[in-house]
């Protein structure tokens, strides 16, 4: 039958329980014929022979003086790259560029916990107030820049910004969710900061008519079936030109097409 020893180390005022199975009967602290390795819980850890008897602050010295970088680098590249598989920011691209898109009532971003995402909203706007349906580590507004920064156990969940003009207000959702590799964008990219801006005016077909003037005519051969689409960008906003034979409402070279600043 196993002995269970329950030990009690006082550690900064703070009582830390260990549980240690009992030695087999024989076991004499080294000696006789069930030996076990006795590891040391000083720093660093090393019984050569050398170093018995040796005071601890001289193990450390030497520890440290005859330290392998490569050794170092190893351990560090390691640690890094297990930090980051489980925050989710391994192989991640982040966007430096910043990423323009059109002011509507409803958007979908994607948060990183390790970096705070900027929203600049157009310069007109002033935010009143910014109410998300979950905790966030940060949660600022200046004039029309809103600051973000989810929690550690961040998921998912929404916030809405209330704006105003001076003369009108405005209200926008934004559905946030937890940037995960491989699903969340193409490439992989995050985006750090995103500016919203007012939706051009623009005639769809003379959006039609700047496209092919700058693909060419023969480019109507790409649009060969129903749904297939294509993106132009206008004013840094982007607009798809998608080839909709039931419900398009622009006719160009006997082919329908709708266009829209959003899928």
């Amino acid at each position: 039958m196993k002995t269970l020893i329950i030990a009690t180390i006082m550690m900064m005022g703070t009582s830390i329980y260990a549980a240690f199975d009992a030695p087999p009967p024989g076991y004499s602290g080294g000696k006789g014929s069930n030996n076990r390795v006795k590891y040391s819980l000083k720093y660093p850890a090393d019984n050569s022979p050398e170093l018995r008897g040796v005071p601890d602050k001289i193990k450390q010295n030497k520890f440290e003086l005859n330290i392998d970088k490569d050794e170092v680098y190893d351990v560090q590249m390691k640690k890094d790259r297990f930090n980051r598989l489980m925050d989710g920011t391994y192989e991640v691209n982040i966007m430096k560029e910043i990423s323009y898109r059109p002011l509507r009532s409803i958007d979908q971003i994607f948060l990183l916990n390790k970096y705070t995402t900027t929203l600049k909203f157009p310069e007109k706007y002033k935010i009143n107030d910014a109410i998300p349906s979950v905790k966030l580590e940060s949660n600022s507004f200046s004039k029309n820049l809103l600051f973000l920064k989810p929690t550690m156990d961040f998921r998912e969940g929404n916030i809405i910004v209330s704006l105003t003009d001076g003369r009108k207000n405005l209200v926008v959702q934004i559905l946030m969710k937890k940037f995960i590799k491989g699903i969340s964008e193409k490439n992989d990219t995050f985006h750090s900061f995103i500016t919203y801006v007012d939706v051009p005016k623009i005639k769809p077909f003379k959006l039609l008519e700047i496209y092919f003037k700058l693909y060419g005519k023969n480019r109507i051969s790409f649009f060969n079936k129903d749904g297939k689409f294509d993106i132009i960008e206008y004013k840094k906003i982007p607009f798809y030109i998608i080839r909709d034979d039931k419900f398009g409402n622009i006719e160009y070279r006997n082919v329908n097409f709708r266009i829209t600043n959003k899928i």
